[in-house]
């Protein structure tokens, strides 16, 4: 079985941070034990069974939480969260389902969601114990996420053997 890394984020409001994370993991673990979606989905790949088929392998899954997370759907106005199709969520309902650590990342200023703000096939997101990754302490706090995020793969790989 393949003991992998799941990044979830949003494009438009963690993209950069979350894809610099991925380099390092990357670099540490190896290309294909990090899902990072961009690096990882080819071209003409069904990328909803590449991210669910993803999520039922991985080890550990990085839930990368940005200041607009939470935000309203352009759509619908409603926060994207609560949206049925929003791969966050669903990433999300797929990770907390298993019995894998879920570490949610917040970036710079970003405030954990309470489990009001939360669906509940999602609420146990945050009853999760949140790392923080700031600009101005991104190495020190980069190295932290970096080592408690392999160190679950290794503690797996471990009893695997």
């Amino acid at each position: 079985m393949a003991r992998r890394i799941f990044i979830s984020y949003r494009r438009d409001d963690t993209g950069a941070v979350a894809g610099r994370i991925s380099d390092r993991l990357q670099h540490l673990i190896g290309d294909a034990n990090v899902f990072f979606d961009v690096s990882t989905i080819g071209g003409g790949a069904d990328f909803e069974q590449r991210i669910s088929a993803a999520l039922a392998t991985c080890d550990a899954a990085a839930v990368f939480i940005g200041d607009n997370w939470l935000g309203a759907s352009p759509a619908t106005g409603a926060p994207r969260i609560a949206e049925d199709g929003d791969y966050v969520r669903a990433e999300i309902r797929a990770a907390v389902a298993r019995d894998i650590k879920v570490v949610p990342v917040l970036v710079g200023n970003a405030a954990m969601p309470t489990e009001a703000q939360l669906l509940a096939d999602i609420a146990a997101l945050a009853k999760r114990n949140a790392m923080r990754l700031r600009h101005e302490r991104f190495d020190d706090d980069s190295a932290a996420l970096v080592k408690a995020l392999t160190a679950e793969v290794a503690k797996r790989n471990k009893e695997a053997a």
